[in-house]
């Protein structure tokens, strides 16, 4: 059975450790605080007593009575919380000794290593009770201790659900273990009967105010409670016990119907295969009589047999040599079809030569044509690039003569010297087609036979070339006589002797005569 309980003893309850401490180890105590005298001294079923304390703990913490008043005096509120009280419930198969190493060795495990004191008394079965219920107290100090004495501060994280719920395993862990250790095959577990998925409803435990009434002979309700609770338990465990012996003869009857079915099974296959057997057997025996039946044919006409076998030998024979002419006929007909279909190949691969040799050779013309005639534009455009340049230079050299001529540094030249030096015949324009009418011409004479595509793409040419000659380039308009070198002298001469005689401050002619400087300079590198 698993029992593991935690109270807190309060002062507003009007409870005291000292009361507690006094009472669970059967012992006199006097409270110093409140000068109150607890005498438990007679008291019996105290089977053992003993405080655990950490190595750090005074020494004085060793007797329970200067332990407890050492705990009221650190508390002064009057709810103050001064003990902690854990009820565990030792196994009635365990030895006194067993039971206490359990209980001990659960207390340092669980309480002393975090700190506490604790103070554990076990209790054995009243003479009225169950003489099973052999129990454990444990009375734990709120603070934790040092070599001071107790602490200032009280570990809050000790309340915590986490905390409580580690020390119920821990518990059940070292029942178990000491159990196994003593061959008992009983085991216990913290977890309830919910957490275990069973119907059963928990007992609750009684107290010493509901026991008391028990042993009286007066009902309480925690124990009208725990009877319906064992009549429930009772119950369920008898229609628990009826299911499985309804479910055991359920399985009884399903195995009875597997095996008779394996049976029949069994039966059915071993008669289909004697039938199996005596069937073969049968066809056997009618193989042997009818090859008894054939000898006795044979060797009662053996003559008959012997033209039979020759006529089928000669059948074998004729079937043969027709086998084999149709095999020639075929050969032939493969070998004829091979033939054809090598002499289609050759005809086809000389074909795809003639035609790329003569695609390449129609590339190779066109190639040349289209190079003449970027070669032709290029000219055009070199040709029209040096017209303009000769233009903007003449054009240039009249601005700069007209501008001097304005200002009356430059007389103007004679008409006669502008007819006299005239070019005699203007500038003749580019025939571009030339190349390109030679260009075809070659093309025509060197290209293989056309085929029609080959016939429209020469045709469409032909047509560019005849829109091309109808509408040759514009000629360019002759280049007007360049001026004489002896005039371009004459008008710098006049230049520089206006400048002399003109009353212009030396700072304004500066410009001046740097800007005929410049068009002397440009005239006399034309002419250059």
């Amino acid at each position: 059975m698993y029992h593991y309980s935690l109270k807190i003893i309060k002062r507003s309850a009007g409870r005291s450790s000292t009361g507690a401490s006094a009472y669970r180890a059967g012992l006199d105590i006097t409270d110093e605080r409140t000068g109150e005298i607890f005498k438990y001294g007679n008291r019996g079923g105290v089977l053992d007593h003993e405080i655990l304390t950490p190595p750090r703990a005074p020494d004085e913490f060793h007797e329970a009575e200067s332990l407890w008043n050492a705990v009221e005096q650190s508390e002064k509120r009057k709810d103050a919380q001064v003990a902690r009280e854990n009820v565990v419930a030792l196994h009635h198969k365990l030895t006194l000794e067993q039971n206490r190493d359990l209980l001990h060795g659960f207390v340092k495990e669980a309480y002393v290593k975090r700190g506490m004191i604790a103070q554990v008394d076990i209790h054995g079965p009243g003479d009225e009770g169950d003489q099973r219920n052999i129990h454990g107290h444990v009375l734990l100090t709120m603070r934790s201790v040092n070599r001071n004495g107790l602490s200032d501060k009280k570990p809050r994280n000790w309340n915590s659900t986490e905390v409580l719920k580690e020390w119920r395993a821990l518990w059940a862990q070292h029942m178990n273990t000491a159990l196994e250790k003593a061959g008992i095959d009983d085991r216990v577990t913290e977890k309830s009967f919910q957490d275990l998925g069973l119907d059963k409803i928990p007992s609750k435990h009684l107290g010493v105010e509901a026991t008391q009434m028990e042993r009286r002979g007066e009902p309480s309700r925690i124990g009208d409670e725990n009877r319906v609770s064992e009549l429930f338990n009772r119950e369920l465990a008898e229609l628990e016990w009826q299911e499985s012996i309804a479910t055991a003869a359920i399985d009884a009857e399903k195995q009875r119907i597997a095996q008779k079915e394996h049976a029949q099974k069994t039966k059915t296959r071993y008669d289909y295969e004697g039938k199996k057997k005596q069937r073969l057997h049968e066809v056997d025996q009618s193989k042997a009589r009818a090859a008894k039946r054939k000898q006795a044919k044979i060797e009662a006409a053996p003559e008959y047999f012997d033209r039979d076998a020759q006529a089928a030998q000669q059948d074998a024979k004729i079937a043969a040599a027709a086998l084999e002419a149709e095999n020639r006929r075929l050969a032939s007909e493969k070998s004829a079809a091979d033939k054809a279909r090598i002499f289609k190949e050759q005809d086809g691969r000389k074909k795809t030569q003639e035609v790329v040799k003569r695609d390449t050779e129609r590339i190779r013309a066109q190639g040349s044509f289209a190079d003449e005639l970027d070669k032709t534009r290029e000219s055009e455009a070199l040709q029209d690039k040096e017209a303009a340049r000769i233009e903007e230079i003449w054009g240039q050299q009249e601005k700069n003569i007209a501008e001097g001529i304005k200002r009356g540094h430059i007389k103007p030249p004679p008409l006669e010297s502008y007819e006299t030096k005239r070019p005699e015949k203007p500038v003749q324009a580019v025939d571009k087609s030339k190349t390109a009418k030679e260009a075809l011409a070659a093309f025509e004479r060197t290209a293989p036979p056309p085929e029609a595509k080959q016939v429209q793409e020469q045709q469409n040419a032909k047509d560019m070339l005849d829109q091309f000659e109808k509408t040759p380039p514009p000629v360019p308009e002759p280049l007007p006589n360049p001026i004489p070198q002896q005039s371009f002298a004459d008008m710098a001469q006049q230049y520089e002797s206006a400048a002399k005689n003109d009353n212009t401050p030396a700072q304004a002619k500066e410009p001046e005569q740097q800007q005929t400087q410049q068009q002397s300079r440009d005239s006399g590198g034309l002419d250059r």
